[in-house]
């Protein structure tokens, strides 16, 4: 049986490659740009996170979404644009750049976790345990999460960037 880092590694390399896919000609992209498409990527493997991976713990699931993102960088991003710079010089400040990016990333997540559980895009298992469901409502349906297609994903990130 397959398990759930399993899964969510498989649903964020699909994530993966539909964005090389709408970006197929990108080789050079700039910095800012650069971090706009990972806050981006950053939010949407926090939600596959939290939707298929309910055995992980909250540091194993930052620990994944780092690791996922560090490997949506390494396959997106083949050269970024510093300002300023000579483009045989940026070459060797990429890891640097990368570095830094990923350490942002750290904090990116949780502030995007808090958000998320504070606008209720996903609730906290805890108040989901304690809190229970309120005795004199109906039981809900469940909530069902489907993956969505190709297209949607690629009209979602045709609109973030015509936003940059």
């Amino acid at each position: 049986m397959i398990n759930s880092t399993e899964l969510i590694k498989a649903e964020v390399e699909k994530f993966i490659q539909t964005t090389k896919r709408v970006f197929p000609k990108v080789k050079k992209i700039a910095i800012d740009e650069a971090w706009k498409l990972l806050q981006v990527a950053t939010a949407a493997i926090i939600q596959i996170i939290e939707g298929i991976g309910n055995d992980l713990s909250g540091p194993e699931k930052k620990a994944l979404a780092l690791s996922l993102l560090d490997d949506f960088y390494e396959n997106v991003f083949e050269v970024i644009d510093i300002p300023y710079l000579s483009s045989s010089f940026e070459k060797y400040l990429h890891k640097y750049v990368k570095s830094f990016l990923m350490l942002l990333l750290g904090s990116t997540i949780d502030s995007m976790v808090t958000i998320f559980r504070n606008t209720g895009v996903f609730l906290r298992k805890e108040a989901q345990l304690i809190m229970g469901p309120e005795p004199s409502d109906p039981p809900k349906p469940a909530t069902v999460l489907t993956r969505p297609t190709e297209q949607e994903v690629s009209n979602e990130l045709h609109t973030e960037l015509w936003r940059i």
